[in-house]
């Protein structure tokens, strides 16, 4: 890897890291605001800093070469560093912002997106962009691809470097006609047992779970019936 000793544009670095994040230029340009002409021409810089190809396209993604995954370590450590310095002394302030903020919703979570709109309108210079995503996304998903600022959602949390908080407590429920003998006492685990249910079918993890502990209640998965409403994410 020959490299080209000129000073280095940070914009260029931020450019590297998104390409490494998201593995495309065009998600890459996204997030950075860019054009696809722009990503390219930056990559094209990079390529002759450092005197390797850095990415090269496998099938439709991105993939680092043997020079950029050295290389990511150490540049990554030194941009944050550079990051907390420059902004050790400045303070998030909201009306001025005009970055774009990133959010993955559940359908239940959609419930809130009034809510996250009306507060955006009072205190952000530009509203956050809400979008539904493939969802739910995987533990950590969000901080390893860098595509979303927040998630609300069922999501299990592990990864030490994101943070959680219970925003709403529901409570699944079953429906039945009013002459069915359930209707007419509590329901149990023996009555479970006994029925066959439609299912309202996401993609979201959570319903699967529903499912899950119904079937080991019953012991039998196919008292779960033979029929689910499916709908999309």
């Amino acid at each position: 890897m020959k490299r080209n000793n000129d000073e280095l544009d940070l914009n260029l670095l931020r450019v590297f890291f998104a390409i490494w994040d998201l593995r495309s230029l065009t998600a890459a340009g996204d997030r950075l605001g860019l054009t696809q002409p722009a990503i390219s021409h930056a990559l094209r810089r990079l390529r002759e800093r450092f005197g390797d190809p850095l990415f090269v396209r496998v099938a439709n993604r991105m993939l680092p070469t043997d020079a950029a995954v050295r290389l990511h370590e150490p540049l990554d450590l030194a941009f944050e560093l550079l990051n907390r310095t420059l902004q050790s002394g400045v303070a998030f302030d909201a009306s001025a912002t005009e970055r774009t903020f990133r959010i993955a919703m559940s359908d239940i979570a959609e419930f809130h997106l009034p809510t996250i709109g009306q507060r955006a309108i009072e205190n952000f210079a530009l509203c956050p962009r809400p979008y539904r995503s493939s969802y739910p996304p995987e533990p950590g998903e969000l901080h390893a691809i860098g595509r979303d600022d927040l998630a609300i959602g069922a999501i299990s949390i592990s990864d030490k470097d994101l943070t959680s908080i219970d925003i709403m407590k529901d409570r699944y429920v079953c429906l039945t006609r009013a002459s069915h003998a359930v209707a007419k006492s509590k329901l149990t685990r023996a009555h479970i047992s006994q029925l066959r249910f439609f299912f309202a079918r996401t993609t979201s993890s959570v319903h699967q779970l529903v499912e899950q502990a119904l079937a080991e209640e019953t012991g039998n998965l196919q008292h779960r019936g033979p029929w689910a409403l499916h709908r999309g994410a």
